[in-house]
């Protein structure tokens, strides 16, 4: 497994995508491996976005994050091909987003059954989100740590789904708990510019509604529009003090 990892990609209209992680203090003094994962891609005229942290206590952590975000993008793109009319969204994202946990869920569930073990050995959390290029609208699911966010083109940020206390994992919750970690926005007061998922390592350093938040998030987009582009953003989460656990960061960007 790379130390690091980046990813760009083309996105819809005038956005683009980019990701990258960098493998924590913790892990390299262990010499560990790095156990988050993301996922990038357009459907249906929306970006999706998924990062997961695989618990480190645990026996197989980046094989649950792997199989968590490349499941639920899988099943997020297949459902929104069958919701075309964002006009409705409020009435079938939020189960969108709910169905696309379960199916990252049942993905670690038969992972567990094919290696014969508890599916608690794949403990990751999972973070998703779905944004509609040409009206805005947005839904996002945070189950376990982790940071989901946006900055409006005033240069103000928001927080977009609760951070949950205590933490819990996807493979120790139901569609129950689920449901209660989804966010879905369509009412902004200036445009929004930037939308952010991020892993605790990253939030641990830059907690929500702080303006060091904000000025992470504004060097962030400053650095997305240069042309070193998905390599800048690792460069920036690559600080030398702060969290010593795993940093990655997907975003999409106007």
């Amino acid at each position: 497994m790379p130390d690091t990892a980046v990813a760009s990609l083309s996105g819809l209209g005038d956005w683009q995508m980019l990701a990258a992680s960098v493998r924590g203090r913790a892990h390299t003094a262990k010499q560990g491996q790095r156990e988050d994962s993301f996922q990038l891609t357009c459907a249906a005229g929306w970006h999706l976005l998924a990062l997961a942290d695989g618990a480190s206590p645990v026996q197989l952590p980046l094989q649950g994050s792997n199989i968590a975000v490349a499941a639920a993008i899988s099943e997020l793109a297949i459902a929104l091909w069958e919701q075309p009319n964002p006009a409705t969204v409020f009435d079938w994202l939020p189960a969108t987003l709910v169905r696309a946990c379960s199916a990252a869920r049942a993905a670690l569930n038969r992972e567990a059954d094919r290696r014969s073990l508890n599916v608690r050995n794949l403990d990751t959390t999972l973070l998703l989100l779905a944004h509609h290029a040409a009206s805005n609208l947005v839904g996002a699911v945070c189950v376990g740590d982790g940071l989901v966010a946006a900055l409006i083109a005033d240069g103000r940020h928001a927080q977009l789904c609760p951070i949950s206390n205590p933490i819990r994992h996807l493979t120790s919750t139901d569609s129950d708990y689920w449901r209660t970690c989804v966010s879905v926005y369509n009412i902004w007061e200036s445009p929004p510019q930037l939308f952010i998922l991020a892993s605790d390592g990253i939030a641990n350093d830059y907690p929500p509604y702080t303006d060091k938040l904000g000025g992470f998030l504004r060097e962030l987009d400053r650095i997305a529009h240069g042309e070193a582009g998905s390599a800048a953003l690792r460069d920036l989460i690559s600080y030398e003090a702060g969290s010593d656990d795993d940093r990655s960061v997907a975003v999409v960007r106007r």
